[in-house]
């Protein structure tokens, strides 16, 4: 979980100018609760008084909603400082899905359900089923409707809205603050809902328990009757919200068919959580927000086949390994491995390669450049694969690879033209990973890579061909850098 210290919450009466703000300062706006609330990640020695169109306290009045959303972030930050203390105590080993004793979340087919194949009139995609959430990049709207009843047992307490408002926001606060490219935002619309519907208690199927209550709440959102009107409301909150995606997510204490799960455009929970209890709904959650995007479970019968839009396999299966890291889609944890990453479209849509070397001896790095421009390393760090962003520059894009090196058998070094037409080199010093730029040979300009070797086991040298048509080296002689013609 991320350090309450780096996120915010903040207030505004102009959310467009205040999201903007954010982003021109460097933060991260990671979820957008209503038009007058939203949290955002900014550095830690941010001073918040630069902001212009945002505020770190509340206006006199706000919305039922806000309100909600603004006091139960406030219980999420308790809360994790209390879960954080509790678990630096503790040394049990997180539980998996399928523990004895407990129901595991679920993940439904088109074939079980019966729905999504025909809303949609077409076979399921690589993902889900649907065209709103393909891959989790970039801005998602969740629906998140919390649907009670008129009889005691059915009703949600003020506390018991108060607790999936923060639920949720921290089970997709921990998605992006792990999603690599820094770039998720959730942008929620949400609901507080009565239906005078009938329970079921004999309901045996997953659409005959879902409709009972679902079909009144849509209605009374405007839209259609069965899963039908799931899809209406996400393609509408697409729209209406302006995102890349979206998805619906209902709460409820009717029966279920199953406590937890999710297909297609929807996923639904019972607050109960089953044996998890209530104060472990956002872990569930963030597992089956998941599943919406294509992560395949890790637990009991799972394959090894490929799940996700990009097709990515599921190599950390308990059945498809000896050596299972622990993950969100595996048990009640807040850390999602290499290959679930991949299935919800984490892994870079690699557009150039820079290079592979290899660090202590026994761990690979390799190098490329992504779609969206950034340097990245798939690395092996002893036990699992890791991708990471390494970004670019300052200002800069990356162009043509100059080469990627070892340098004391365990620093790496990675050269490339940038968009200035100098020579850059992202480098690990011992402790943290830099950009630096080496420059050109004076009144020369870099033409294609000759390739970079490491001399003595520590001083670098890289050679490319000059507009003059030499051969110039970019060299550490151990204790400056310099550029020499070597004609």
């Amino acid at each position: 979980m991320i350090s309450p210290l780096q996120v915010h919450l903040r207030y505004t009466d102009d959310i467009d100018n205040a999201v903007s703000e954010i982003k021109l300062q460097g933060g991260h706006v990671t979820q957008i609760f209503t038009e007058d609330v939203f949290e955002a990640r900014l550095a830690d020695d941010f001073d918040l008084n630069n902001l212009k169109f945002s505020y770190s306290t509340p206006p006199n009045t706000l919305d039922s909603t806000s309100q909600i959303v603004a006091d139960a972030w406030s219980s999420l930050q308790s809360s994790d400082r209390a879960k954080a203390t509790e678990e630096a105590k503790s040394s049990t080993a997180p539980l998996r899905w399928d523990t004895p004793g407990f129901q595991p979340p679920g993940k439904i087919s088109p074939e079980q359900d019966g729905t999504e194949k025909s809303a949609f009139g077409k076979s399921p995609l690589k993902s889900t089923g649907t065209p709103t959430s393909l891959y989790m990049r970039g801005s998602v709207a969740v629906g998140l409707i919390v649907v009670a009843g008129n009889t005691a047992d059915l009703t949600f307490s003020s506390a018991e809205q108060n607790n999936v408002v923060q639920q949720v926001a921290q089970g997709l606060q921990f998605l992006t603050s792990v999603a690599p490219l820094n770039d998720l935002t959730f942008v929620y619309d949400i609901h507080f809902l009565t239906v005078t519907a009938t329970p079921n208690p004999s309901c045996s199927s997953y659409e005959g328990c879902e409709s009972v209550w679902r079909d009144p709440a849509l209605l009374q959102l405007g839209y259609s009757s069965g899963y039908a009107g799931c899809v209406q409301y996400a393609e509408a909150l697409r729209l209406q919200r302006k995102t890349d995606w979206s998805y619906v997510a209902f709460f409820t204490k009717y029966p279920q068919h199953h406590f937890a799960y999710a297909g297609g455009v929807r996923l639904c929970m019972q607050y109960s959580n089953d044996g998890w209890g209530p104060d472990q709904i956002h872990k569930v959650f963030a597992h089956e927000t998941c599943h919406i995007f294509g992560a395949a479970d890790e637990y009991g019968n799972c394959s090894c086949g490929s799940s996700g839009y990009f097709n990515v396999p599921n190599n950390n299966c308990v059945n498809c390994t000896t050596n299972q890291v622990s993950c969100l889609m595996d048990g009640n944890v807040l850390t999602l491995c290499y290959w679930s990453q991949g299935q919800i479209g984490w892994w870079p849509q690699v557009a150039n390669t820079i290079g592979a070397i290899t660090i202590d001896g026994g761990r690979p790095y390799t190098f490329v450049t992504g779609s969206e421009g950034h340097l990245w390393v798939n690395w092996w760090s002893g036990s699992a694969w890791n991708w990471s962003d390494q970004g670019t520059p300052a200002g800069i894009s990356l162009g043509a690879s100059m080469g990627a090196i070892t340098v004391d058998g365990g620093r790496p070094y990675v050269f490339a033209e940038g968009s200035d037409g100098n020579l850059w080199v992202n480098w690990w010093s011992g402790s943290e990973w830099q950009w630096s730029n080496q420059g050109t040979p004076a009144g020369i300009s870099l033409g294609a890579s000759m390739g970079a070797i490491t001399v003595d086991g520590g001083r670098p040298y890289v050679f490319a061909k000059g507009s003059d048509g030499n051969l110039w080296i970019n060299w550490w002689s151990g204790s400056s850098w310099n550029w020499a013609n070597q004609g």
